[in-house]
């Protein structure tokens, strides 16, 4: 079909020749889902919404697709066809696209050239055959035939197809359809939106577009019987139509009963006198406020009642309500289902939303200025109109300015009046509010950068900002901000009071945005009720500080070359980052970036603009509103002394229920100066408020405020200088609740150090002024920290739980933000045959040791900030030293962790005496631990590692010798025996290398001292002992053979000589000596004189137990002589001789009977 399009020459609005236009002639065209398809001069143009794809036209070698991609261009990618389902793209190109291209549309569905070319020949009988979506078993195998467009022939838009219906598929309503001419071809298909008609069966579905499918509605049952709720069905319908149809009456068909189940007329709607074009019924339904389901407690629809008493459903389908209300509006939908439901709607002009939400809105409310409506009954109509009509905020406004056109009127009209009528007005707001408040909503922000070598585009979430409409500003001036705070609104309005509040907040929001303050006079009102706008930038934005959560960022993945448009997720502990970003190919909602990721230069530069104007224009307006603040609160103290006295006076007089006025007034006040802190835009400006000379005396009230707007609020290194400064100059905010805001907020989770460091210094200044104070032991967050005796006084008590509160904080800031945990992974570039590559691979030894070092000091340096600083923490440190011996540093092997500690004791001047004690002593039981593991279990070449990491320690430092002294007595305690010495010579044997041989090298007067002298004590004695003559003893020489190895390097290293393993060997001989002869003899005592033969021993088996028990304290060299004192010589050699040969049978046979034969 050849059709005629126009395009603009260029799409810059403000060209004269934007107008400018051209007919052209195309070859053919085509509708596919809203986009228009034409062909032109060998190019395919289109027009879609953004990312949407199209089929534009067949190639030699497959398919090419189209997508949209900014307002001036699309992207033609083509694929293969057998790639089509993969859409796996071989290329992609961009072409010029123009903005205005205006193409003949497919011919509608209910076009009666369309319905009659059915082949079909049951359709063009009459019938009343009507499809419902919602029973659709009466479809299954039967032959249909049905009206699918055709989009690869020119001619033809429509063309009817017979087919078969297979099956249906519950989850989206769409039928399995097979071709009759081609059964291999099949089709999923809904087919209420296409036009069919089945064969054997009169009449013709004519296709509707209708909502997503839903499944059949099921009966619901109400939770409360008996229950009635009074409902009104307000139906909008064509007037020039009705008028024609006066026979024709509206009726409200639903599910229950009363409304006659869907089968019946159910209720008659009569047209309402004053709006022609709405019809009106009230009916009491089964339910209650309460019943809610979200499948739907009830369906109704409109319909046309004919004089025959049939009736007539509109188009679509029938309306579903989750919940039961008041008031329903709806307009009338026309249908063209049959021939009979065409011949009823022809003629019908289906009413705008925005009309027919104006006529219904402005008629009520012109009701309620001349009292024939309450307020809150116009409050419900209202919401009830913009709500199931679904207007759109443009409409909302547009009423709103005809509303307050209208107020304006009916003022100047009444001669009574001087101004507008608190009630209607507040109610008028409902209109806005219904849409909620714009800043509450998030919008992408669209920015074009480049990226790399590519242009790309960015988008920003960030809050809705709207700019103020006429209406905004008359509201805030003609209502009274006194009247309305001390109006019940709830009563006024109804128990949808909230409504009519989020409208005046929507005024508030877009003052605003264009930082306009002077919605701040009614700032007590909003926070009232709890409905203060959000503001559009943070406070302080634009400052220089780290990324934090949810900033915009451009980053690449690991192992991407390219950069992306990215959002900040999640702050790791080690050193990356958790982004959502998208590319051209894939999207990822939880990568981890390692990049250096950087906050876009022209967003900081844009927001340090806007919030340095903001701060100004706040700082004009906040004198006028603190002085309305102080004339309330000067007022309410007046009135309170008053009342004070009255109740005085009478102190039989019951209380009021309401509050009284000084009460009111104090609110309000309060309300004032919450607001203005709440609200201010940077520091200055805080400091600003905080320095009148009417805030002064107040800032103690608004302390939790401050708390709060220091949470919220971005912070760099400048901005906490400031902070500091002015929590300096005032007393009542320099609390432990401060302080925790700071730890609390998302800025706070840096890795910048001058930044941390001024956040300690902000602790400092916090808590400095409780130093006088005793604290609870702290053992863990969250514990109960308090006993009785910090209970005396509840300023105390509160105060406790203050400085709990922030341990809290600061632990969990130093848990998340800085625990030692360093990123031992980078990035490197490798080449390949296709060019350069980045691979992910684990940083080199040295590397990442100098990066766990350099992690464990700063992470103690925090600690040891912390500590000096706050006097909470230096009596109450444990939560912290706890979270430090989780880090990796202090959890690795035994070895590591000497490594670790000895490279920071040497990285300060005075070691660990620089830090706090309570630092320093975890720090030094640390490595006494992890030294006395390793001298019980360590490895030679762990302990080689430890040995050399304490040599990095000056040799006479006290740190070198505590942690000496820990692997000493690690040992064998602080008087080690010649076993525990020689069992752990390796020890011994470095720790003496170390620290000296001689007494003369151990100059310090400590305990590592003494367990050296003892130990060089010990072995010289046992060298002497060895020596030629000595007086060695059994046991100690046991124990020298077990170790000879060990005992004979540590007397080399002491330079004891004359000891060999010669010598050893000598006395080991005379024990093997001493060790056969005893054996012998009890092998005789025990054998031969206990084998049948009663042979008497005497003393000899007592003899042989005392000496077993004395064996060890027996000098060696005179052990031999205590064999004839057991035996005589002659009797041990034959003992000998009986030895040799105890193993040989025979003998033993021959010595039994020659034994008894001698006995006998």
């Amino acid at each position: 079909e050849r059709v005629r399009y126009r395009y603009a020459k260029t799409t810059d609005a403000t060209d004269p020749n934007m107008s400018a236009t051209k007919d052209w002639i195309a070859s053919w065209a085509y509708h596919i889902d809203d986009a228009y398809v034409i062909q032109f001069k060998d190019e395919e143009y289109f027009f879609c919404e953004h990312g949407m794809e199209v089929p534009l036209s067949p190639m030699e070698d497959g398919w090419m697709l189209g997508v949209f991609v900014h307002g001036a261009e699309i992207k033609l990618k083509y694929r293969k066809e057998h790639d089509r389902m993969e859409s796996q793209f071989r290329s992609s190109k961009r072409i010029p696209f123009r903005d205005s291209i205006l193409a003949t549309r497919m011919k509608d569905l209910s076009d009666e050239s369309v319905l009659k070319s059915d082949p079909n020949p049951d359709s063009q009988k009459e019938g009343d055959w009507l499809y419902d979506e919602s029973n659709p078993e009466i479809l299954e195998g039967k032959h249909v035939s049905v009206c699918l467009p055709n989009y690869r022939e020119g001619e033809k838009q429509w063309s009817w197809k017979k087919m078969k219906v297979i099956k249906f598929d519950v989850a989206d309503g769409k039928f399995k359809l097979e071709e009759t001419e081609k059964p291999h071809m099949m089709r999923w298909r809904r087919l209420i939106e296409y036009n069919f008609s089945i064969y054997g069966i009169p009449g013709q579905h004519v296709g509707q577009k209708v909502g997503k499918y839903r499944e059949k509605f099921k009966a619901y049952v109400p939770e409360e019987k008996n229950i009635k709720t009074t409902v009104s069905f307000h139906i909008i319908v064509d007037p020039v139509w009705a008028r024609n149809q006066k026979d024709v009456k509206i009726h409200v068909r639903g599910t229950p009963d009363v409304m006659g189940a869907m089968k019946t007329s159910g209720l008659e709607l009569k047209q309402d006198p004053a709006n022609p074009l709405l019809f009106v019924g009230t009916i009491d339904l089964p339910f209650g406020k309460k019943d809610v389901r979200g499948t739907g407690i009830f369906e109704w629809a409109c319909s046309a009642v004919l004089p025959d008493g049939s009736f007539i459903d509109e188009g679509g389908f029938p309306r579903r309500e989750r919940t039961c209300k008041s008031n329903y509006f709806a307009i009338m939908r026309p249908s063209f289902r049959s021939k009979k439901h065409t011949q009823l709607f022809r003629g019908y002009s289906k009413p705008s939303e925005e009309k027919a939400a104006a006529d219904c809105v402005l008629g009520d409310f012109k009701g309620c200025l001349l009292g024939r409506l309450k307020e809150k009954d116009f409050v419900n109509r209202a919401i009830a109109v913009i709500r199931n009509l679904d207007l759109y905020r443009k409409d909302c406004d547009n009423l709103m300015e005809r509303g307050m056109d209208m107020l304006k009127l009916h003022v100047k009209e009444s001669k009574s009046m001087k101004k507008s009528p608190v009630g209607p007005l507040i109610a008028l707001l409902a209109v806005p509010g219904s849409k909620g408040c714009s800043s509450d909503e998030w919008l992408d922000e669209t920015h074009w950068k480049e990226f790399g070598r590519d242009s790309k585009m960015l988008k920003i979430v960030r809050r809705r900002t709207l700019q103020p409409v006429p209406w905004c500003s008359e509201v805030l001036k003609q209502l009274d901000v006194n009247l309305l705070y001390e109006l019940d609104l709830p009563g006024l309005l109804g128990p949808r009071y909230q409504i009519p509040i989020t409208g005046l907040q929507e005024a508030a929001a877009r003052h605003l945005n264009v930082k306009d303050f002077r919605w701040l006079n009614f700032a007590p009102v909003l926070r009232k009720f709890a409905s203060l706008p959000a503001l559009p930038i943070p406070r302080n934005a634009g400052t220089k500080r780290d990324i934090a959560v949810g900033d915009p960022v451009k980053c690449r993945s690991l192992l991407s070359r390219y950069y992306s448009q990215g959002t900040i997720t999640a702050i790791n502990t080690d050193g990356t980052y958790k982004v959502s970003y998208q590319t051209s190919y894939s999207k990822d909602d939880n990568a981890t970036i390692d990049r250096l990721l950087t906050k876009w230069d022209y967003l900081v530069e844009k927001e340090r603009k806007m919030i340095s104007e903001a701060s100004e224009a706040y700082k004009k307006e906040c004198k006028g509103v603190l002085a309305k603040a102080k004339e309330a609160l000067d007022l309410a103290i007046k009135l309170l002394d008053q009342e004070a006295i009255a109740a005085a006076q009478n102190p039989n007089k019951d209380e009021e229920k309401t509050t009284s006025p000084g009460a009111k007034l104090l609110s309000l006040g309060m309300n004032y100066l919450h607001s203005l802190v709440s609200f201010a835009p940077t520091t200055s400006a805080l400091a600003y408020v905080l320095s009148l000379k009417d805030m002064k005396s107040y800032v103690k009230d608004v302390r939790f405020t401050v708390r709060k707007w220091l949470r919220d609020c971005e912070f760099g290194q400048s901005d906490l200088i400031e902070i500091s400064a002015l929590i300096g100059q005032h007393v009542p905010l320099q609390t432990p609740s401060i302080a925790a805001a700071i730890f609390e907020n998302k800025c706070a989770m840096t890795q910048d150090k001058p930044t941390i460091r001024a956040m300690i210094g902000l602790l400092g200044v916090c808590t400095t002024r409780f130093a006088d104070r005793q604290f609870p032991t702290c053992l863990r967050p969250g514990e109960e920290k308090l006993d009785a005796k910090h209970r005396k006084r509840k300023d105390a008590h509160e105060l406790s739980k203050e400085f709990t509160k922030m341990d809290g904080s600061v632990y969990q800031w130093f848990r998340k933000c800085n625990q030692a945990k360093p990123y031992l992974k980078k990035i490197v570039t490798v080449s390949r045959r296709y060019g350069n590559e980045d691979e992910l691979k684990d940083l080199d030894p040295e590397e990442a040791e100098k990066a766990m070092c350099e992690a464990f000091s700063w992470d103690c340096e925090i600690i040891n900030g912390i500590i000096k600083t706050s006097p909470y923490h230096a009596q109450t440190s444990s939560t912290l030293l706890f979270e430090l011996r989780r880090c990796k540093p202090l959890k690795a092997i035994p070895a590591v962790v000497i490594r670790n500690l000895c490279q920071l004791g040497q990285s300060l001047p005075k070691g660990f005496q620089e830090y706090s004690p309570a630092l320093a002593h975890e720090l030094v039981m640390s490595g006494t631990n992890s030294l006395r593991e390793l001298a019980s279990d360590g490895e030679t070449k762990d302990l080689d590692v430890a040995m050399s990491a304490l040599g990095m320690l000056p040799k006479n430092s006290k740190l070198a010798h505590h942690l000496y002294h820990a692997l000493a007595t690690g040992a064998g305690g602080e008087k080690p025996s010649l076993a525990s010495v020689l069992g752990s010579h390796e020890v011994w044997s470095r720790v003496f290398q170390a620290c000296g041989t001689r007494p003369e090298d151990w100059k310090l007067d400590t305990r590592l001292v003494k367990v050296l002298r003892h130990t060089r004590k010990l072995l010289i004695e046992t060298a002497e002992s060895l020596r030629p003559g000595g007086s060695i003893r059994v046991g100690p020489l046991l124990t020298v053979a077990g170790g000879r190895l060990g005992i004979l390097e540590l007397f080399t290293i002491l330079e004891i000589d004359g000891i060999t393993q010669g010598v050893i060997d000598g006395w080991l001989a005379i024990m093997q000596r001493f060790d056969e002869a005893i054996g012998q003899i009890n092998v005789y005592i025990k054998l031969f004189c206990d084998c049948g033969v009663p042979i008497a021993t005497g003393d000899l088996p007592k003899t042989l137990i005392n000496l077993t028990e004395k064996y060890n304290t027996f000098e060696v060299k005179g052990v031999l002589d205590l064999l004839p004192k057991i035996m005589e010589s002659k009797h041990l050699e034959n003992v000998a001789w009986l030895h040799s040969v105890y193993k040989s049978s025979i003998f033993l046979n021959m010595w039994r009977d020659i034994g008894s034969h001698v006995i006998l």
